[in-house]
Formats: C-alpha cells, structure tokens, sequence
C-alpha cells in the first residue's frame, strides 16, 4: 500500500489516492475442514491478546467452557461458524480483539481513516 500523487480516480478530489489491494468481484469464503483445527494450541497461542485460561479464550469467542474443552479434547469439532473464527484468531488473534473492542480502523478509498460507531 503506498500512496500515489496525481493519481485520483475522481476529478476535484485531493492528489493523493490510498493505493490497496484489489479484492475480487465475489467473496467465497472456504471455513477449514472439520478435524483440521488443533483449538488448544491456537488458545495457547492466543494467550498475550486474547486467550490464557480456557474460561478466558472461551468467554472471548462466546462458547461455553465446556464445548471448547470438548473442542480440545478433540471429543467434538468446530462448526462452520466457530472453525471460520479460529482459524481468524489462529492467523491474527489481536484482529479479532480489536474488532470486539471497537479498536480497528477503516480507511476510505483516499486512505482516511474513517470513525464508525456501532
């Protein structure tokens, strides 16, 4: 991502445009095979931003303890929803806490940093 002088899309608007990766047209999100996740080592790998105890991680991810020691303990999988959340945490776990903590930034198509508020 860098930024560009003289390059605006639009006429009238600033000199600067925010260079970004391209995203395509259809998202298709493919969540990890069932079995795939190893939960406990992403929760160990968690433990400095989100995770530590199990009652911590799973209070974090909104489960009960008991369905992620189960999850551990490899006596139940993930579904689709809990898989496509752990394999987020297990690539960037401080993503998802500074999404629930309302600490993540948005950029406009000039590179601005919007403010949402939810």
């Amino acid at each position: 991502m860098a930024y560009q002088k003289g390059q605006s899309g639009n006429p009238g608007v600033g000199e600067m445009r925010f260079d970004r990766k391209r995203r395509p047209g259809t998202v298709k999100i493919t969540p990890p095979a069932s079995g795939t996740i190893d939960v406990r080592a992403i929760r160990l790998a968690a433990q400095g931003s989100i995770g530590g105890t199990q009652q911590r991680f799973a209070d974090a991810i909104g489960v009960r303890v008991k369905t992620l020691r189960n999850w551990e303990q490899r006596r139940r999988s993930p579904a689709g929803p809990a898989r496509m959340l752990l394999s987020v945490i297990e690539r960037d776990p401080w993503l998802v806490f500074d999404v629930t903590e309302d600490q993540d930034e948005r950029f406009d198509s000039y590179g601005r940093a919007l403010s949402l508020s939810f």
